[in-house]
């Protein structure tokens, strides 16, 4: 796995380098409208989520899409971390930190992909992807209740069931673009 930036004075290129396992493969190249790829620490979902997320803006340039994480320091500190080790800004695309929305380029130089990062713990995101007429959905570690593994029985953060099915409305409604929703988490 590897990223590879190459420049010369007339443009950048972007090389990606990633060698999926066989049920990364599986999940990255099923185009249902509803994927998962769930499986232990270390196994590649975020990055398969990622690939899948750069392939589906290739194949669909100016697509928007919602890359959703549960609360917002673990979408910065891990959805948003992975996505910009494989994703880069500047060769891959421009961040608007404002609004943290990705221009991530696609095979269509007019047409970027717009990929906006939200977290489901601010009720600004949440009220905002409810409101999107989106092509498609990444939602990274969705799941959520109680922790059996625990001697207390926490209840772990999670991304509410009702938002994801009023998300689910949502998706295809960016007129001209396949819906699609892909989850990405722990079992």
């Amino acid at each position: 796995m590897a990223v590879k930036v190459e420049s010369d004075n007339k443009s950048v290129h972007l090389s990606i380098s990633y060698v999926p396992s066989s049920e990364a493969k599986g999940f990255i190249e099923d185009s249902s409208f509803a994927t998962a790829f769930f499986g232990p620490l270390g196994s590649g979902k975020t990055t398969a989520g990622v690939i899948k997320t750069w392939l589906y803006s290739q194949a669909w340039p100016g697509a928007r899409i919602a890359v959703i994480r549960d609360t917002y320091p673990n979408l910065i500190d891990t959805t948003q971390k992975t996505f910009f080790e494989w994703l880069p800004e500047g060769p891959a695309g421009t961040y608007v930190r404002s609004t943290r929305t990705f221009y991530l380029r696609t095979s269509d130089s007019t047409k970027p992909a717009e990929i906006i990062f939200r977290a489901m713990d601010q009720k600004d995101d949440v009220s905002n992807v409810l409101s999107l007429d989106l092509a498609s959905a990444w939602i990274d570690e969705p799941q959520g209740g109680l922790n059996l593994n625990s001697n207390n029985l926490t209840k772990e953060p999670g991304i509410d069931h009702d938002v994801v099915l009023m998300l689910q409305a949502r998706l295809g409604r960016q007129k001209g673009y396949r819906p699609m929703l892909w989850l990405t988490g722990n079992p």
